[in-house]
């Protein structure tokens, strides 16, 4: 259950649950990618398609500098605090973040190489395409006419419906992964998505 505080302070200051902002998070995502559907337009579809691109991979992150700094403050892994803290201090990296975290914290690998590790890791890999864009310089010869400069954005252009609702999906999938990580058993899926996601059971 998410809740928030107001403090009037000398300077004013909102405080709520840790799930709260990842609840936000993953409003906006479904937002985005359930209103897709309703959106005629080509152009416009594949600019909302590219906004869930990005938010899943926003919101799994936020996740988890949330969820690990919470899983540090318990007894079973207070000893990882100060590592926690000094690697979201100086900005580690996503690709760092999971690569080492689940490693370090829990004990365990997370498998980027297979299963949802790799889905998430080839979304992320997608968003960054996509947000990172650089000029590939093309050339472009027709009869009597050369055109320099052109930008491949085969990537882009390829985006359909199906993108947005599998970057939702393996965001949540890939939560799960991380509750997994953390012992918590499948049958618990359910209510760590509602709890951390707003995601209502079936």
């Amino acid at each position: 259950i998410c809740f928030i505080l107001f403090l009037q302070r000398k300077i004013n200051m909102t405080l709520a649950s840790p799930n709260k902002i990842v609840n936000e998070y993953f409003a906006i995502l479904r937002r985005l990618v359930y209103s897709v559907d309703d959106i005629k337009e080509p152009d416009i579809r594949r600019q909302q398609v590219t906004l869930c691109i990005f938010q899943s991979v926003t919101a799994v992150e936020t996740f988890l500098n949330i969820y690990f700094r919470v899983i540090v403050s318990e007894k079973e892994f207070n000893r990882h605090e100060k590592y926690l803290i000094k690697t979201i201090s100086d900005r580690e990296s996503l690709d760092f973040k999971l690569k080492n975290w689940t490693k370090k914290i829990f004990g365990c690998d997370l498998n980027l190489n297979s299963g949802i590790g790799k889905s998430f890791f080839t979304l992320k890999k997608l968003r960054n395409t996509l947000m990172h864009f650089i000029s590939t310089h093309e050339t472009l010869k027709v009869p009597n006419l050369e055109i320099h400069g052109l930008v491949n954005i085969s990537c882009y252009d390829k985006l359909k419906i199906e993108d947005a609702f599998n970057a939702l999906e393996v965001a949540e999938r890939f939560l799960c992964e991380i509750f997994r990580l953390r012992g918590i058993k499948e049958a618990e899926f359910n209510y760590m998505l509602q709890r951390w996601t707003g995601k209502l059971p079936s």
